[in-house]
């Protein structure tokens, strides 16, 4: 007998275990009333709520941080003012340059021309206006046949025969002629002592 109960023993314990027991513990549900468990159930969802009700005030207080804070960046950072689109120069409106001689004869092309170059000993056909410095015209040849004089004679004033070489026929310049190279301490008819005159001329031709 002892010889045939050693061979069980044996067997069952090369038998292998494919599943384990199942647990003979039983559950707290089942050993409870069903007011405890109505209770219970009760005291669950409580809990549950309690817990969404934080979630939801941690998701609402993280929402307002996030809103404060770029509220303070937003104060922080400068504004950028907008661009000012760059003016444009009024068109036809170009300024022109004042061109300074020797002793203060100054001028300046109001347009340039391009005929011939007024040179010494050529014979110049211009029209003009003089003014005084309260801008009176004290002297004028705009209509009939244009003046005629030879540049660099001394047939005109200094301030003339200076102030004309370069000019090209079509040309318009204005002269700012000082005393010293017009009509000095004198002065003549219209034009009184120290007068610095301003002379508008056009070039006509050359002969």
């Amino acid at each position: 007998r002892e010889r045939e109960r050693e061979e069980e023993e044996e067997e069952e314990e090369n038998t292998p275990k494919a599943v384990k027991p199942k647990s003979k513990k039983r559950t707290l549900e089942s050993s409870q009333s069903p007011a405890q468990r109505k209770k219970q159930r009760v005291e669950e969802e409580k809990q549950e709520q309690q817990q969404k009700k934080k979630k939801k005030n941690k998701n609402k207080n993280k929402k307002s941080q996030d809103s404060e804070t770029a509220k303070e960046s937003a104060q922080k950072s400068p504004k950028k003012s907008p661009k000012e689109a760059p003016k444009e120069a009024p068109k036809g409106k170009k300024k022109d340059k004042w061109v300074t001689l020797a002793r203060g004869l100054k001028y300046k092309d109001m347009s340039p021309g391009e005929g011939p170059t007024a040179a010494r000993g050529k014979k110049l056909k211009v029209f003009y206006v003089g003014q005084l410095q309260d801008k009176k015209i004290f002297d004028k040849k705009i209509t009939d046949e244009p003046f005629e004089f030879v540049l660099g004679t001394g047939s005109v004033i200094k301030g003339w025969d200076m102030g004309l070489k370069g000019m090209r026929v079509g040309g318009k310049r204005r002269l700012v002629v000082p005393a010293t190279l017009a009509y000095g301490k004198e002065g003549t008819d219209g034009i009184p002592p120290n007068s610095t005159l301003t002379f508008t001329i056009e070039l006509k031709g050359i002969a």
